[in-house]
């Protein structure tokens, strides 16, 4: 279960450094170490040791969750102009002539 605990604080120290580059996957894979570590200590209470290791792993929140919210900012635009790019082909389908036929020419 330490172990577990030393995986997840280099982790979110490797991420903290690494921010937004470390991309979207690394931060899900971060969450899922989370919730197993928390899984794996349902119904006990940590050590000593164990709360030091919290504690430290406290001091990088604010840095991850920093990084998420840039990543969460980009994911935003990005569906913004997906959802632009959509209704202005819908837009166009809607008044394209439905007779009408693109030919290439072969000379």
């Amino acid at each position: 279960m330490d172990s577990l605990l030393l995986r997840l604080l280099a982790e979110s120290r490797r991420l903290s450094e690494l921010g937004k580059e470390a991309g979207y996957e690394a931060f899900v894979e971060l969450v899922e170490l989370r919730d197993q570590w928390i899984r794996a200590m349902e119904g006990r209470e940590p050590t000593d040791e164990q709360k030091r290791l919290l504690q430290e792993l406290k001091t990088y929140e604010s840095v991850l969750l920093g990084h998420l919210h840039e990543l969460l900012e980009e994911a935003q635009v990005g569906l913004r102009s997906f959802r632009t790019s959509r209704i202005q082909q819908r837009a166009y389908q809607t008044y394209a002539p439905y007779e009408s036929m693109l030919l290439d020419k072969k000379h």
